[in-house]
């Protein structure tokens, strides 16, 4: 059983808003842990009573916000591409259109912009528009002082060089994902780190490559 009986007494509630809480809480801590089949029941169990909400509240609007969200990453887990863009995008529009009523939603919006430019990086949909996307997120971490938003930004600027075959650019983004990560101490400077020396082996620089 997936749930506890606290759990059923909240989806018993006529509250819509509770529920909505409740289930984007509950989807995003399953993917979070990877609990990838626990995550496909209960989105396939739940998606037409969330769905079915109307929001009229901008709090709730939020929450829809992130549902959306969950929505994009299960099927990018599933690989299906065109949904995930589709709810991804579901999930940016709604967070823009709260941000134009005054709320401060820049991290959130810097996360949906990150995932549209993995689906166009990774599938190698649009490498030109995954790059736009990853500066558009590069400018907004920069404005909230964010350096681990920024090495991940950067970081990933230089994989789309890197597929693109521009070793020296690509190097360029590597290094300045590197110093933001080193300036926070943070254990993501390991995939820095990575990157650099993948690009250090194609340079033939094997020494640097090895100590990366």
């Amino acid at each position: 059983n997936l749930l506890n009986s606290n759990e059923k007494e909240i989806l018993s509630n006529q509250d819509q808003f509770l529920q909505m809480i409740f289930i984007s809480s509950k989807l995003y801590l399953l993917w979070y842990n990877f609990q990838l089949k626990e995550l496909f029941s209960l989105y396939r169990k739940w998606k037409d009573i969330f769905e079915g909400i109307k929001w009229t509240t901008d709090l709730e609007g939020k929450w829809l916000a992130i549902y959306f969200h969950v929505c994009g990453v299960v099927y990018a887990s599933l690989q299906k591409t065109d949904l995930s863009q589709e709810y991804w995008l579901k999930s940016l529009n709604l967070k823009k259109e709260l941000q134009k009523k005054g709320y401060d939603l820049r991290y959130e919006i810097s996360y949906s912009l990150t995932n549209l430019g993995y689906n166009a990086a990774e599938e190698e949909l649009d490498i030109e528009k995954a790059k736009q996307l990853f500066i558009e997120v590069l400018e907004l971490t920069k404005e909230l002082g964010n350096f681990e938003g920024q090495g991940f930004a950067l970081e990933n600027l230089g994989e789309c060089y890197l597929k693109e075959g521009d070793i020296e650019t690509s190097l360029i983004y590597q290094l300045k994902s590197q110093e933001c990560f080193e300036k926070i101490q943070s254990k993501s400077i390991r995939i820095a780190f990575d990157q650099l020396s993948l690009i250090y082996l194609r340079k033939g620089e094997y020494e640097k490559a090895l100590f990366y």
